[in-house]
C-alpha cells in the first residue's frame, strides 16, 4: 500500500513537472512568434499556439496570447472558437467573458448561442435562456441584414432544440421578417432558404417524436389516425416521401384492426 501511494505520489508530480515545462515552451514560443515582422504571418503563427494551448486546457494563456493577435477577424474567431470549447469543458462563466471580448457581433453572437447550448445540455434552463437572449441582443448590432437573419435563424434552432420551441418560433418570424427587407433578391431568397433549412430540420425532428409518440397508441384505429394526420401535415410540409411511409403504416395498421 506504502509503494502504490508513494508511485501515485511521484506521477503526480511527474505530471505537475511537466505541465510547468508545457507552460514555460508555450510562453517561449510566443516570445520567439512576436519577433516575426511580417504581421500575417505572426497572427497564423500565435493563432497556432492559442489552438494548442487552449487543446491543453490552458485556456486563459490562449486567450492572453488571441489578444495580441493583430487581425481582429482572426483574434474573433479564436476567442469564439476558445470560448466553445470552455463551455463544452463546463467552464460557463468564464466562457461568457472570454465571448465578451469578441468584438464582431456575428462571431460574438455566435459564441454565446453555441455556451447556451452547452448550458442548456446541463441542465441549466434558466441560466441557458439568459445567454440566448444575450446572444439575441448582440444580434440586433450586426448591421448587414443577411447575417442577422442567418444569426436570429441559427440561435432560434438553438433555442428549439433546448426545449424552448415559443421563443424560437418567435426569433424564426423575426429572421423571416429581417430577411424580406434585404434588397438584393439573390441575397433575400438565400436568406430565406436558409431559414427554411433551419427551420426544416427541426420541423422533421418534430414530426418524427409525433410519430413515435402515435406508434405508442394502444388502440389500433386512434394510433392509424393519428399516423395520418402526421403524414398529410409531413405532406403539406413537402416531405412528401415520408408522408407517404406514414401513410402506407397507417393503413397496414388499420388493416390488422
Amino acid at each position: 500500500m506504502i509503494i502504490i501511494v508513494k508511485n501515485f505520489k511521484e506521477t503526480r508530480k511527474v505530471a505537475k513537472d511537466m505541465e510547468e515545462r508545457a507552460k514555460e515552451l508555450f510562453e517561449e514560443a510566443v516570445k520567439v512568434v512576436q519577433k516575426i515582422e511580417d504581421a500575417e504571418w505572426r497572427s497564423d503563427a500565435l493563432r497556432e499556439i492559442a489552438v494548442k494551448m487552449a487543446k491543453a486546457g490552458e485556456f486563459e494563456e490562449a486567450v492572453e496570447v488571441v489578444e495580441k493577435i493583430d487581425n481582429a477577424h482572426v483574434r474573433s474567431s479564436i476567442l469564439s472558437w476558445i470560448a466553445e470549447k470552455m463551455a463544452e469543458a463546463g467552464g460557463f462563466e468564464e466562457a461568457v467573458e472570454v465571448a465578451e471580448k469578441i468584438k464582431d457581433p456575428w462571431r460574438r453572437s455566435y459564441a454565446l448561442r453555441k455556451i447556451a447550448g452547452e448550458v442548456a445540455k446541463a441542465g441549466m434552463e434558466e441560466k441557458a435562456r439568459e445567454v440566448f437572449e444575450e446572444a439575441v441582443k448582440v444580434v440586433q448590432k450586426i448591421e448587414d441584414a443577411r447575417w442577422r437573419s442567418d444569426a436570429l435563424s441559427k440561435i432560434a434552432k438553438e433555442m428549439a432544440e433546448a426545449g424552448m420551441e415559443e421563443r424560437a418560433e418567435e426569433l424564426f418570424e423575426e429572421a423571416v421578417e429581417v430577411a424580406e427587407k434585404i434588397k438584393d433578391p439573390w441575397w433575400r431568397s438565400y436568406a430565406l432558404r436558409e431559414i427554411a433549412v433551419e427551420m426544416e430540420e427541426k420541423a422533421k425532428e418534430l414530426f418524427e417524436e409525433a410519430v413515435e409518440v402515435a406508434k405508442k397508441i394502444e388502440d389500433a384505429e386512434y394510433r392509424s389516425n393519428a399516423l395520418r394526420m402526421i403524414a398529410g401535415e409531413m405532406a403539406k410540409a413537402g416531405m412528401r416521401k415520408r408522408a407517404r411511409e406514414l401513410f402506407e403504416e397507417a393503413v397496414k395498421v388499420a388493416k390488422k384492426d
